[in-house]
């Protein structure tokens, strides 16, 4: 009689699972083992971010990279410098008086003190290939009657245009 009590437990354990499997088995939730198991993970992790490291991941995320942000302004610089445009087939005085309104526009803005800046219109007048005349066109736009003041708020922009080589 025991036999027959252990044979027939499994066969009701058995159809217990068969009854769980049909009453929840239209919302995909199943037992141990079935294909929808898999689905709450993957590559190793699981969906609540939490993997064979027990939580740390915040932390190795932290250390994956250097931060480029510097490496990518000054190739962003670069690359502009080589890109060519219509702006070279223009007249040396067309060329000059955009450089002209740009420094206007960064003086109005008052970012003239700021050293990317500077970086950007060096940058642009050598795309201009107007160099030589960058000084003269910066004291254009920059000065007024106060020019004394102005060459020293403008002091590190004078030097850079002017001893730029």
């Amino acid at each position: 009689e025991d036999k027959s009590e252990t044979t027939t437990e499994t066969k009701t354990k058995g159809k217990s699972k068969g009854k769980k499997k049909e009453a929840g088995g239209t919302k995909g939730d199943s037992d141990e083992g079935s294909p929808n198991e898999n689905n709450s993970k993957t590559n190793g992790t699981s969906k609540n971010g939490g993997g064979s490291g027990g939580g740390d991941d915040d932390e190795d995320d932290e250390d994956w990279g250097d931060d480029l942000s510097p490496t990518m302004t000054e190739l962003n610089t670069q690359i502009k410098g080589m890109i060519q445009t219509d702006d070279l087939d223009k007249p040396l005085a067309e060329r000059c008086d955009k450089f002209k309104c740009l420094v206007e526009k960064n003086k109005k803005e008052e970012k003239l003190k700021d050293i990317d800046t500077i970086k950007d219109l060096i940058a642009e007048a050598e795309r201009l290939e107007i160099m030589e005349q960058a000084p003269f066109v910066v004291g254009q736009s920059v000065f007024t009657e106060n020019i004394l003041k102005e060459i020293d708020e403008y002091k590190s922009l004078l030097t850079r245009v002017c001893c730029h080589q």
